[in-house]
């Protein structure tokens, strides 16, 4: 399910709320609201929404004893408010996030930009005023935290050091007077603004700024991938074998043909006829090397099993999962990085010495 989809029905399920809350406890439609709402979080949103916000119960398990009517009613009101702050605190983190779910350039996942996240937290320490302002047992707090807690994990990762201050901020009493309960509720409210001050003094500390905006000027000083491929200067071999294949934009194969091009000419110099690491282990091994490193000088076992070493990364890091694999690479830049290596190690091939001896 599409993502923008999902939160569309999520936000009418949310909607019909105020109408579950009218129902007896023992009514039918809870349980098909319950499936309606599980099929939205597993199909159309992350899998952390799913397993955050979703009870261990499949569905609403009234206990079976000696309760008064009221009691279960009562109950079910609870679960089904704790339902609405969950789906709420959902789709508030979809509002400021965003709907896409972007991966940048290196195939990380994307991060909320941190100046929105700085306004945000803002915004929720202001509000801790109001919130240890209410009764401990309030239905606002819960939603109010979650809403922090969401948004760190969007900004920084569930495992920062930013999400944690929060997230492991834990003062309850289960048991005392009103008083002592209330005291102890404050205190959790302040100590939750005090780490979010924390986080909004440091990243002001370091002067986040947003990126500048690209003005004409240097628009039209920018040059296209394609520009780039020819001003770089590619070893011959890159040229004939990827640049068809790059000004089409099928990079990973680009990528792909420039390292099969580099193993061919470490073959065609060596007569060796081995494949892969095992062709650059034999022809570059510092104890009895085919192809020499002329400029290794004194420390030549060491620079010779250096530059062995790159040559085996590049056949097993790079240059066999484009073959065995269905790599996606849509980032000419990055492609272009990859053509420069390739590019370079042919170069040195170029003017390399070969021992037949």
């Amino acid at each position: 399910m599409d993502k923008k989809r999902a939160i569309e029905l999520l936000k009418q399920a949310v909607d019909e709320i105020p109408h579950l809350k009218t129902l007896h406890y023992q009514n039918d439609e809870i349980k098909l609201w319950l499936d309606k709402v599980g099929n939205m979080l597993r199909a159309g949103l992350k899998p952390e929404d799913y397993s955050k916000y979703w009870p261990v119960f499949q569905a609403l398990e009234i206990l079976k004893g000696v309760y008064e009517d009221n009691i279960y009613q009562e109950e079910y009101l609870k679960k089904v408010t704790n339902y609405e702050i969950a789906l709420k605190s959902i789709l508030l983190k979809y509002e400021v996030v965003g709907m896409e779910g972007k991966r940048d350039k290196g195939g990380e996942v994307e991060r909320m930009d941190r100046q929105k996240t700085i306004e945000f937290l803002k915004q929720k320490s202001k509000e801790a005023v109001y919130v240890a302002s209410l009764p401990y047992n309030n239905n606002e707090y819960l939603p109010w935290r979650r809403n922090i807690e969401d948004i760190l994990e969007s900004a920084f990762g569930v495992t920062s050091t930013e999400y944690r201050r929060v997230a492991d901020v834990q003062i309850t009493l289960t048991k005392g007077t009103r008083a002592e309960l209330q005291r102890a509720y404050v205190r959790k409210v302040h100590r939750i603004q005090q780490e979010v001050d924390s986080i909004i003094q440091k990243y002001e500390q370091l002067k986040i700024e947003e990126k500048p905006a690209i003005t004409t000027e240097a628009k039209d000083t920018m040059k296209s991938p394609i520009q780039l491929f020819d001003a770089m200067q590619f070893h011959p071999k890159i040229i004939q074998a990827s640049k068809s294949l790059f000004e089409n934009k099928h990079y990973a194969q680009a990528i792909f043909e420039a390292f099969k091009a580099v193993e061919n000419f470490v073959q065609d110099k060596s007569g060796i006829s081995l494949y892969g690491s095992n062709l650059m282990e034999k022809v570059f091994n510092e104890e009895n090397p085919v192809i020499k490193v002329p400029e290794a000088g004194y420390y030549y076992k060491d620079v010779q099993r250096g530059f062995k070493n790159l040559f085996i990364g590049a056949a097993q890091g790079i240059r066999n999962p484009k073959a065995h694999k269905e790599i996606i690479q849509k980032d000419p830049y990055i492609t272009l990085q990859y053509l420069g290596f390739a590019s370079f190690l042919l170069k040195r091939i170029d003017y390399w010495e070969v021992d037949i001896s």
